[in-house]
């Protein structure tokens, strides 16, 4: 296997399909490093026209990717490192960790090290958003331990998601399924308090319309998105004195409107829409991944605040998207300081930030040092 280093910009046909392919085979992929999303961000988008990639191949295929940027542990000193992080990345997503094959994980994770060293890079690597707890930090730890690679665990931090993995759902996946446009307002994980307020919502904003509410899927109508941008533009996320920082503020359109007709081409695209009559409540874009849905982002029609849109939209399009026979779980995309959010849905992993001395004199310094700095740090702490 080898190993380079190139910009998205400079990659050509060939490079962009074996990227395509190695996200399908992926352990734990996202469509922020999916080249639907991020190829026509080099061109249109300024965060992501500097982006680079390491890339590790075997013959033909790709079997690793990695974003890579520089990165120093303390500010204006050494040593000098890499991270994960990147400009676009950080913006747009909450995920940041390599591409490695799921049926290769070990080996794809070993070529990309060995590669890393001997692209000459840094040896001391920022893994920003490592998924624990599974088969993809089982194989960091398994290579790390074979090259010799100090690990040290910055954070760890949890993040909401929603899943539904059933007996009866999976005897549903053997049947075609046909998805009912009247949403489910669900919350079976949440107090009674909650559901009676989301209850109550519900009927308030059906009775101020005089019409019950509807959920439709709109991603395959190509107008959908066009109204996805105006609904955005028309709330705080359209106005900067707000802090807003929609699509249509930050000149993202161009980006956008290629990205979702490009998943919307390889039926992977949905645009769900709440409804009541011929008034338009609410509407989320989520991309279809393996058998996971991801969340891009959400708007609603501001007029009707006092009723809770934003929340009657996403607890409807949880259970929307769970009701679909190939999707088993959701990905909203949350940081994880957003609590009250979070707290839409059921379900929590974990992600952690590791640091990696792959090698060489001061990377593993600095690696060894860091549990006895947060002790001294720890105790000083609890003496003051």
């Amino acid at each position: 296997m080898k190993a380079r280093v190139v910009g998205v910009a400079e990659m050509d046909a060939s490079d962009l399909a074996r990227w395509s392919a190695l996200l399908e085979r992926s352990l734990n992929p996202y469509p922020f490093l999916d080249p639907r999303m991020v190829e026509p961000a080099s061109r249109h988008v300024e965060s992501a026209k500097g982006m680079r990639l390491v890339v590790v191949e075997d013959a033909s295929e790709f079997v690793a990717m990695m974003p890579v940027a520089p990165f120093r542990i303390l500010t204006g000193l050494p040593p000098r490192g890499i991270s994960t992080e990147n400009a676009f990345l950080d913006k747009e997503s909450t995920w940041n960790h390599p591409l490695i094959r799921s049926d290769r994980a070990v080996e794809s994770l070993e070529a990309l090290f060995l590669g890393l060293r001997s692209l000459g890079l840094p040896r001391l690597l920022d893994l920003r958003t490592v998924p624990a707890g599974d088969a993809y930090e089982d194989a960091i730890r398994e290579v790390s331990a074979r090259l010799g690679i100090g690990l040290f665990e910055r954070e760890r931090r949890d993040f909401a998601y929603a899943t539904q993995v059933t007996q009866e759902r999976r005897e549903s996946e053997r049947a075609p399924m046909v998805l009912s446009c009247e949403p489910s307002f669900a919350l079976d994980h949440a107090s009674a308090q909650t559901r009676k307020t989301v209850a109550k919502r519900k009927g308030s904003l059906e009775a101020a319309l005089g019409a019950t509410l509807q959920i439709h899927d709109r991603g395959a109508e190509h107008d959908a998105i066009e109204q996805y941008i105006d609904l955005q533009a028309s709330g705080w996320k359209g106005d900067p004195a707000r802090g807003g920082s929609g699509l249509r503020v930050m000149g993202y359109e161009p980006w956008f409107r290629e990205v979702t007709s490009r998943y919307r081409a390889d039926n992977q695209l949905a645009v769900y829409a709440l409804t009541a009559g011929t008034q338009l409540i609410y509407m989320r874009v989520l991309f279809h991944i393996g058998q996971t849905m991801f969340s891009y982002g959400d708007a609603y029609d501001e007029r009707f605040a006092a009723f809770g849109p934003g929340v009657l939209g996403r607890v409807a399009t949880i259970n929307r998207a769970l009701a679909e026979p190939n999707v088993q779980s959701l990905e909203p995309n949350l940081g994880s300081h957003y609590v009250n959010d979070s707290k839409l849905y059921p379900s929590r992993h974990t992600r952690v930030r590791l640091l990696a001395a792959n090698g060489g004199l001061a990377a593993n310094t600095v690696v060894r040092a860091l549990p006895w700095a947060r002790a001294i740090r720890r105790r000083m702490a609890h003496s003051e």
